[in-house]
């Protein structure tokens, strides 16, 4: 009996629902994987103000987002070059001068980012939020960068990866600039939202399996000891 019992355990232990969602902080774009993109210069010709909010199309995927800032202020599509900014040469940005910039997917992603400079040179603090489809926060993560007119690439790049694929909006908002913080820019932003390719933090599988052949293993030795003891039920003879 107590082995059956332990098997069965162990069984549902081997199957039991995954853990709940994790989430990391994405410090590059190849981190983001996956093959969707939200391309700045899809929306309009650069030095246009685009409409706020603002319908985009997500790129390698079936979805599409709604991007939207404080107010009714519109945005600005401008292209990085030499002076501009640090992000890299050619690269259109999305200006907003009245953040926090929020991006509304059509449905769950996985992960997402892009690289966000300060609209004033000089170092500045940031921080980016992702949201489930309920609007209830997941997660949040602050981040240090400087923005400069080096033309380079440089710009600090920010994102959220999330083992359970549950991300519905993302947030970027400035906290400390040179300038306004929440006068900033990012870049094209690069989205996965495939959710089985998230792999962050989590046990491995064998680490469940190999519990529960611990606890199978105990209970085989009980059950041993329990079959060796005299049956005292019967009484004295």
């Amino acid at each position: 009996m107590a082995v059956t019992m332990a098997l069965s355990l162990s069984l549902s232990l081997a199957s039991a629902a995954p853990l709940a969602a994790q989430y990391a902080f994405v410090s590059n774009r190849a981190a983001v994987g996956g093959s969707g993109l939200i391309n700045w210069a899809n929306s309009g010709p650069f030095l246009s103000s685009l409409p706020n909010p603002l319908a985009v199309n997500v790129t390698g995927t079936a979805l599409t987002a709604t991007v939207s800032q404080v107010g009714a202020t519109p945005f600005f599509l401008m292209q990085a070059g030499i002076g501009v900014g640090n992000f890299t040469n050619g690269d259109p940005f999305l200006v907003a001068d009245s953040g926090p910039l929020d991006i509304l997917f059509s449905g769950n992603v996985a992960s997402a980012g892009a690289q966000f400079q300060a609209a004033g040179f000089g170092a500045f603090t940031a921080r980016i939020e992702a949201y489930d489809v309920l609007g209830n926060l997941l997660t949040g993560f602050d981040f240090a960068g400087t923005s400069n007119g080096a033309n380079d690439g440089s710009a600090v790049f920010a994102g959220i990866a999330s083992t359970a694929g549950d991300i519905r909006r993302l947030r970027f908002l400035g906290l400390t600039a040179s300038l306004p913080p929440n006068n900033f820019g990012i870049n094209n932003v690069s989205v996965n939202a495939n959710a089985s390719v998230m792999s962050l933090t989590a046990p491995e599988p064998g680490t469940t399996l190999l519990m529960a052949t611990g606890l199978l293993f105990m209970a085989v030795v009980v059950a041993r000891r329990a079959s060796h003891r005299p049956d005292t039920a019967a009484g004295p003879t």
